[in-house]
């Protein structure tokens, strides 16, 4: 197969096997010392609770507020088993559920308590082995004035969290694996990708292209931090929807010129503020930044790692479009790309208006 062919499988593959965009699997776990006891807040993207439980009595796909209240008594023995502080004895806490609730935006929330151990001990959360494979659980604990004195990103294969009897403040601690985050959410995020693709292949002059990623960087950066840090809010489906519509109107724009020489940072730096509300869902939603969370510092790394992902895709992509370009019947590079990415935004518009 030609590489001009491989190029166009790759994307047929990718609109047909992507995963949902912007939902790589991500909670929040904080834990507070409050005198005798451990208070433990617990949020979970209401999709990944539905998967890892069978509370949806409906079969609708959500979970609704009747559903949690119904459920109650099996949360109640869910959280005694699934979460547990373990003392230096090997003894295991059990928890007590205080509250389960629907959160404005849908998330499933729960409060949980445990007596607070005299020496040092471990929470478990073997609940997170019933979540997908890239699930991450940003796990916090905060001293008795709310600063940060340890932190981890679990998931389903290391679930365990350091609770020290006298927690002493540390700072975030996790800037390496939220910029592994980043770089993981933009590499599987097809739509981004779709996007920057469009934009490059309209655009395969080195100045253009330059301009056009930092077009793209800096929007994309400045809706980030005002989306997750609570500044600015758009509602998701308008978001993921706008997203799939931005793939399409470029494609077009690349089909209706067709030179390679067009200036894209125009539409790069307009959409790219669109983009942006989508990457701030991943942090956004479950609190992450927030007045109890260690400030920008989450938000910032998870940026890098979007930055160097996208970075690394251009840098793959670029010299592959201009080779093709300069080959044989090379002029069909640009429409033939332009018109499968076109296609794939159509299906991801499509889909999103529909759900």
């Amino acid at each position: 197969m030609s590489p001009l062919g491989t190029l166009l499988a790759a994307l047929v593959l990718a609109g047909s096997t992507a995963p949902v965009p912007h939902d790589p699997g991500l909670s929040s776990l904080q834990v507070t010392c409050r005198g005798n006891r451990l208070a433990v807040h617990v949020a979970f993207a209401n999709a990944d609770f539905r998967c890892a439980t069978a509370f949806d009595r409906n079969g609708d796909g959500t979970l609704d507020a009747l559903e949690l209240a119904s459920a109650r008594p099996a949360l109640a023995e869910l959280v005694r088993t699934e979460f547990v502080l373990l003392a230096p004895s090997g003894v295991g806490v059990p928890a007590d559920l205080l509250a389960a609730e629907l959160a404005e935006n849908k998330d499933i929330e729960l409060s949980l308590a445990f007596a607070r151990p005299e020496a040092d001990a471990v929470l478990q959360v073997p609940f997170l082995r019933l979540f997908a494979h890239g699930h991450r659980c940003y796990a916090a604990l905060l001293d008795d004035a709310g600063a940060v004195a340890g932190d981890a990103l679990l998931n389903p294969r290391a679930f365990t969290f350091a609770i020290p009897a006298a927690p002493v403040a540390t700072g975030f601690a996790q800037a390496g694996a939220f910029l592994a985050l980043g770089i993981e959410h933009i590499l599987i995020g097809y739509d981004h990708l779709a996007f920057l693709l469009a934009l490059l292949v309209g655009c395969l002059s080195w100045r253009r292209i330059v301009a056009t990623i930092t077009a793209f960087t800096v929007a994309h950066s400045l809706t980030l931090l005002g989306a997750a840090t609570g500044l600015v809010r758009l509602p998701g489906l308008l978001v993921e929807a706008s997203i799939a519509a931005s793939i399409v109107a470029v494609a077009v724009a690349n089909l209706l010129q067709r030179s390679g020489k067009a200036h894209r940072w125009p539409w790069a730096f307009g959409f790219g503020l669109v983009h942006g509300f989508g990457f701030a869902g991943v942090l956004a939603d479950l609190d992450i930044v927030s007045a109890q969370s260690p400030g920008l510092a989450p938000l910032l790394a998870f940026n890098v790692g979007v930055e160097i992902g996208q970075l690394a895709f251009a840098l793959a992509t670029v010299p592959l479009l201009r080779f093709l370009a300069l080959r044989p019947r090379g002029a069909r590079v640009a429409p033939l790309v332009s018109l499968a990415v076109g296609l794939l935004g159509c299906w991801w518009l499509g889909e999103r208006l529909l759900a």
